[in-house]
């Protein structure tokens, strides 16, 4: 099997090309051939990696079309692929000119695109445009694949269908045994933006901490958007126990996870959910809404437990509740670990081959 694995521009600690490179490393472990094809490179990785060194800024402009075509399919006819597969537009577009050519069928991943009924102005204008897209694209694809059973079920409110296929984690990478785990330490993971409920968690928290004053909250991450981040240091200014820790290394990931007694992210929007992955595969419990794909990936009352959204007395008394229990946390660590390892790379690429192998 030659296969591509087709992006925009491959960046570090993008959720899509992790998962993407995890496939492809898995691929070729059992065998396969598999590459990276970009319009331009950020980093390096040990799969191989053609680029047409152009910024992807310019990969949309009409008057670049036809020779960025050319030059793609150009330099995909060097790898004989029998596969090509992309995640997002524009790459999409190029990729089904180039499977025309060189007679490759097209595999297409769907992750979907963040609600856009959660931002405003210009950038909701830019979520609507580009799913409206990707909709419009994937219908032309030989095989289409969700993240999640709620991406699944979205592309079917369209009048398309897919076949799942997970997101995994490596279990010697994140697993439990690499640190020891904190008492009453909360950890938050993820982008500082409004959406992911950085302010929901440190409004939880000041209630958390009325009934376990030894509580702590580690907020790991980094965001844009400036305004709102000052507006979360002015909201977590007098209380104590809260500490920002900036972008964390993807290399000490597992270390902040297993350290935490308890993982919480309640996020307005996940189109599979990553970080709970992560942290329950380190034996964290985890704490979060009950929308989109947490429920696929979280089990309520047997890994962590999940409340309705926006409810900030649910979320708080969820922490209260597992941080109160050594019993509690041990039952859901032990949970969270097992159910876990049913979503190794090995796993899931094995599902990834057998579907693409029906093409």
């Amino acid at each position: 099997m030659n296969f591509v694995f087709m992006f925009n521009a491959v960046t570090l600690g993008s959720g899509y090309v992790n998962r993407n490179y995890n496939l492809a490393k898995k691929m070729r472990q059992k065998g396969e051939n598999a590459w990276f094809f970009t319009f331009i490179k950020r980093r390096e990785f040990d799969i191989p990696i053609e680029s047409v060194g152009i910024p992807a800024r310019l990969v949309d402009a009409p008057v670049l079309k036809h020779y960025l075509s050319f030059r793609t399919t150009r330099q995909l006819k060097r790898l004989n692929p029998k596969y090509l597969h992309v995640d997002f537009t524009p790459i999409d577009e190029y990729a089904y000119h180039a499977s025309r050519k060189l007679k490759a069928s097209v595999v297409y991943s769907y992750h979907g695109v963040a609600d856009p009924t959660l931002y405003e102005g210009k950038a909701r204008k830019i979520r609507i445009k580009q799913l409206e897209r990707i909709h419009k694209n994937i219908r032309n694809a030989d095989l289409r694949i969700s993240v999640s059973k709620y991406m699944q079920r979205e592309l079917e409110e369209q009048g398309i269908d897919s076949h799942v296929v997970y997101n995994g984690i490596d279990p010697e990478f994140f697993r439990p045994d690499v640190a020891e785990t904190v008492d009453k330490k909360i950890l938050f993971l993820s982008r500082l933006e409004p959406h992911k409920g950085v302010h929901f968690i440190i409004d939880a928290f000041k209630r958390i901490k009325r009934e376990i004053p030894d509580a702590t909250l580690d907020i790991a991450g980094s965001g844009a958007n400036k305004e709102y981040y000052e507006q979360l240091l002015q909201k977590s200014k007098d209380v104590e126990g809260i500490h920002f820790l900036g972008k964390v290394p993807d290399i000490l990931l597992p270390k902040l996870y297993a350290s935490a007694s308890l993982f919480v992210l309640p996020t307005l929007w996940e189109g599979f959910g990553m970080p709970f992955m992560e942290a329950q595969a380190c034996g964290t419990p985890c704490v979060g809404f009950d929308l989109c794909s947490i429920p696929e990936v979280v089990q309520h009352g047997k890994t962590g437990l999940l409340v309705p959204p926006k409810d900030i007395d649910a979320l708080s008394e969820a922490c209260i509740e597992i941080l109160s229990s050594k019993k509690k946390q041990e039952t859901l660590s032990k949970n969270a670990y097992r159910w876990s390892r049913k979503f190794t790379w090995d796993k899931i690429t094995d599902r990834f081959i057998s579907l693409v192998q029906q093409v």
